[in-house]
């Protein structure tokens, strides 16, 4: 499926997605809507075609046997999170891994899973196994702020010894889905995943 990017399609008077690129004789028809309903079905489609079976595995063993000190790597940070990262924080993640353990499947689960005391938007592992496509294909990017302050993993700490900021992806996949991530500068290199979790926001 080709990348849909958004501000190559304005929008039209009625919020419809259009093409710029089109060309016509008449002005009326200069902007042509496009099917947007189409566009979030496609990207639904790439989503649930996106897990990862090794990491699901990893997810199962942790849930049936857990080891407090596994680790899975999901993947190397992107040209995207490596440049979206340094404008917000300015830090130089290159190299850096995308990396998920234990005590974050754990919170999951306890959180958002079958039984989750927030919600049970992960019950289904096979979306926290989809994880590693939010990471490539997400939205957007941010500071993720509790109490109207930057928050912080204490348990995670940069080689100043100081903790390590924690940011916020979102992707809009039939609702939104939600990482939190603690960027840890160190020389492990290593961007840990705090939680993940979905919405109904549209």
């Amino acid at each position: 499926m080709a990348r849909f990017i958004e501000s190559e399609h304005p929008r039209d008077k009625d919020g419809k997605f259009t093409d710029k690129n089109k060309t016509s004789s008449s002005a009326i028809d200069l902007i042509e809507p496009l099917d947007e309903k189409s566009y979030y079905e496609g990207i639904k489609m790439e989503y649930e075609n996106s897990t990862n079976q090794d990491l699901l595995n990893f997810i199962y063993q942790q849930l049936e046997s857990p080891n407090p000190k596994a680790r899975f790597t999901i993947s190397e940070a992107n040209k995207k999170q490596i440049e979206d990262i340094k404008k917000l924080l300015g830090i130089d993640v290159t190299g850096f891994k995308n990396v998920i353990d234990h005590s974050a499947i754990m919170h999951i689960k306890n959180r958002h899973g079958i039984n989750g005391k927030a919600d049970k938007s992960m019950s289904n592992p096979k979306d926290l196994a989809r994880i590693g496509y939010i990471l490539e294909n997400y939205d957007n990017l941010d500071i993720l702020y509790k109490k109207n302050k930057p928050y912080y993993a204490y348990d995670l700490l940069n080689k100043n010894g100081n903790p390590s900021p924690i940011i916020k992806y979102e992707k809009r996949i039939n609702g939104y889905y939600i990482i939190s991530q603690a960027i840890v500068d160190s020389i492990n290199k290593k961007l840990i995943i705090k939680s993940a979790f979905k919405n109904n926001k549209k």
